[in-house]
């Protein structure tokens, strides 16, 4: 029979040693560590290799059985470790307050041997099924590592085959990913659903792996309207490649679904409005952005007021709206020429003649101001007034000169 290490805590030296002969004739291989006190106790199992079986005194002097066994069970190697509880008589009062606070057993003295080695039998076996599972948990915990690191660098190798034929994208991505980040953190409460938006920022592109060189570089969509047959085949790529990929079912809806337009008439599904996910909404207008940013020379003022024409045909009109945010925030940092070109501003610190630097916009999708007004009494008036009813999406921005 394998080796068990008992420990014993008894006040009384006489009944620990009637209990260490019962236990070794029953068990001729165990370990049987016999303590009059609490503190000797505890710094011998706090040293302890094996996982022991407590049997502990209810009515302990000083700091008592029950406090004893939750300071045990409190430290993480010891969590699954067997106690057992011995009370002087049977009282149900402290028969349930023991097995209540934790305890897996209890003795009641006289101790009967029979009893006594069923309840050490009941014990070993329960201790050796927490020492199987303590095994199986840790071998799940390394094969789910391997997994990871199995899923990481199968993402990384995919990663790498787009950068080869997307070679100019990699600062655009980041781009993207970063806009992502700033604008899932104001309006995304759950962290897994950003961790899978900011991954699925790495694979916006996927879909166009199977396209030729001529049109490789061209985007899906302009307008809202598929460029050509062979772009309808983008979300279908999406869905062919994302196969090929372990733990990828909502960073392929997300990929899936970045070409459905705000009002229903996109790409695959036709979704509309709060039916489309809304990490493809994110993406979807980090992803236009960047095209028009390029086609207007960056000309970021003119971009987002294009894209606003087309709020609740294209876009989500929050997700713009923070994404002008997030411009703002980007200038509000100094830059190559050590100063902020806007900063936020609350609404009791508006004056005449500040110049807002970008739209403002309530939670209800008004436009109340636009970038570049210039602020007066009327119109300052006009935002608190609309605050005492509706919020506004993100903060007040003014120009810095």
């Amino acid at each position: 029979m394998n080796s068990f290490v008992f420990y014993i805590l008894n006040d009384l030296l006489s009944e620990s040693a009637a209990m260490e002969k019962m236990i070794i004739a029953y068990f001729p291989n165990a370990i049987v560590k016999r303590f009059s006190d609490a503190k000797s106790f505890l710094y011998d199992i706090e040293n302890e290799v094996m996982s022991p079986i407590s049997l502990v005194e209810f009515q302990l002097s000083g700091i008592g059985g029950v406090s004893l066994m939750k300071k045990i069970k409190s430290m993480d190697k010891f969590r699954n470790s067997i106690f057992i509880m011995i009370l002087d008589s049977y009282d149900k009062e402290n028969y349930i307050k023991a097995i209540q606070t934790g305890a897996d057993d209890v003795l009641i003295k006289p101790l009967v041997p029979e009893q006594l080695f069923i309840k050490l039998k009941n014990s070993i076996r329960l201790n050796q099924q927490y020492e199987t599972n303590a095994a199986l948990n840790q071998q799940l915990k390394l094969a789910q590592e391997q997994h990871d690191i199995e899923v990481g660098n199968t993402y990384k190798m995919l990663r790498k085959i787009l950068s080869m034929r997307l070679p100019n994208k990699d600062s655009e991505l980041n781009r993207i990913h970063d806009a992502c980040k700033y604008i899932a953190m104001q309006i995304i409460d759950e962290n897994k659903e950003i961790e899978d938006l900011l991954l699925a920022t790495q694979f916006c592109y996927l879909g166009k792996l199977p396209f030729n060189d001529k049109i490789i570089l061209n985007p899906v969509m302009i307008e809202g309207t598929v460029q050509n047959e062979a772009m309808l085949e983008y979300p279908n790529n999406v869905q062919a490649v994302m196969q090929l990929m372990p733990n990828s079912t909502e960073i392929k809806t997300l990929l899936f679904h970045i070409y459905e337009n705000f009002d229903g008439t996109g790409i695959p599904k036709k979704l509309k409005s709060w039916e489309i996910p809304l990490g493809s909404r994110v993406l979807r207008v980090a992803i236009d952005f960047e095209y028009l940013n390029t086609k207007n020379s960056g000309r970021e003022s003119k971009v987002i007021d294009i894209m606003f024409e087309q709020i609740n045909r294209l876009y989500d009109f929050r997700v713009l709206a923070f994404y002008d945010q997030y411009l703002a925030y980007k200038n509000s940092r100094p830059g190559l020429s050590g100063r902020a070109l806007e900063e936020s501003i609350a609404p009791s610190g508006l004056r005449e003649d500040m110049i807002l630097s970008r739209n403002i916009i309530t939670s209800s999708g008004l436009k109340l101001l636009a970038s570049g007004t210039r602020l007066t009494d009327a119109n300052i008036e006009r935002i608190k007034s609309i605050l005492s009813t509706d919020s506004i999406i993100g903060k007040i921005w003014i120009k810095v000169f």
